[in-house]
């Protein structure tokens, strides 16, 4: 009767291990969405960074250059009034700087920001990863869309978490690869994954 005792206890060590093992595995190939957002904007008329808007980033401000040739931003903290990342491409011959916030819908302190880069028409986008308290820049992403209505991704693309990588898996349309000369290629076969663990980007 003992022994049985112990094996039944050591059975149910082994079930729930193994349900937490299972778990996990499955918590990994679940994809969490992002969402794009709207976040609150505030034009800002006097002080240091008159002239640009504030948007509203979970612990952070994003304060970006407004109207054209006032390529800035910086990333500030709400509590620490500290600039955790700054940003200045003043002498590119680019126009504009365009925001687009993806949010985890899971976790709302969990961002991937987008700043578009852009002329008349978009030159790609410079990428953010927000966790917490934590600004990660990962990189310029050298593709726009070949649309004449829009040519930037972040509104031809869906983002979504899978493990430790955020996935951008753009939509089928045209894509201006600038990595190999203004190449055009299908959407379909575009993906970018950003390790968060290493902060890296790979495109596929």
């Amino acid at each position: 009767m003992e022994f049985m005792k112990i094996c039944k206890m050591e059975l149910k060590k082994i079930t729930v291990v193994c349900a937490f093992i299972l778990s996990g595995h499955l918590l990994m190939a679940q994809e969490i969405a992002f969402n794009k957002i709207e976040p609150a904007k505030i034009a800002i008329d006097t002080g240091v960074f008159a002239g640009y808007a504030r948007h509203e980033l979970a612990s952070f401000y994003l304060l970006i250059g407004s109207g054209e040739n006032n390529l800035k931003f910086n990333i500030v903290g709400k509590s620490s009034n500290s600039v955790s990342f700054s940003y200045d491409n003043s002498f590119s011959d680019a126009q504009t700087l365009v925001p687009a916030v993806f949010v985890n819908k899971a976790d709302e302190t969990e961002i991937l920001l987008m700043i578009e880069i852009a002329a008349e028409t978009s030159w790609g986008q410079e990428l953010l990863y927000i966790q917490g308290e934590a600004v990660n820049y990962i990189g310029f992403l050298e593709y726009a869309v070949a649309l004449e209505d829009d040519s930037s991704i972040a509104g031809h693309c869906r983002v979504f978490k899978k493990g430790k990588k955020i996935v951008i898996a753009m939509d089928p349309v045209p894509i201006i690869d600038y990595t190999s000369g203004e190449r055009l290629v299908n959407g379909d076969n575009l993906k970018i994954e950003i390790n968060t663990a290493k902060m890296k980007m790979k495109v596929k």
